[in-house]
């Protein structure tokens, strides 16, 4: 069961593409980002968006996207690390808004091209489903558990099969 991607594009100098038209052609694929804390200042060429969507797809609200936001991105952003998934097998809770939103996030790092005009130089996109997350989650504790009861089972039953000691 997949729950998230993230992918990362690096484009060398000589096609490097215009900031300004990536952030324009994201927005008209995804929408106006409603979760994002853009940064409106034009010397700062990073740049951060985000969406956050409801489990059927649908962009939610500008102020519910930015609470979602908030409260998720760390949360499942993180989740791309496999020291975060051992965290939650280990049974750390998520934040119980964070299992119902599907959260689109693009970094764009920008820099100067010729004659100053803003280009972008590297791309990280990335898409967590929190319901398909926690699912998984979910399914591969049940799995582990199944099999360290299966494990401990046979360990008993071998210690039960080893005759009395005599005395």
């Amino acid at each position: 069961m997949g729950w998230g991607i993230q992918r990362t594009y690096h484009y060398g100098p000589q096609s490097m593409p215009s900031l300004d038209n990536t952030l324009a052609g994201l927005r008209r694929k995804y929408g106006a980002e409603n979760a994002s804390l853009l940064d409106t200042d034009s010397r700062n060429l990073t740049k951060t968006i985000a969406w956050a969507y409801d489990t059927s797809g649908k962009l939610v609200g500008a102020a519910p996207g930015k609470a979602l936001y908030l409260a998720c991105d760390a949360y499942l952003g993180n989740h791309f690390s496999p020291i975060a998934l051992n965290n939650d097998l280990h049974g750390m809770a998520s934040p119980p808004q964070c299992n119902s939103v599907i959260l689109a996030k693009a970094v764009l790092l920008g820099g100067q091209g010729p004659a100053g005009a803003p280009v972008l130089g590297n791309l990280i996109f990335q898409v967590t489903n929190g319901a398909m997350y926690r699912a998984s989650v979910d399914a591969t504790r049940a799995v582990a558990t199944a099999a360290a009861h299966a494990r401990e089972k046979k360990q008993s039953e071998k210690i039960d099969q080893r005759g009395a000691p005599k005395l």
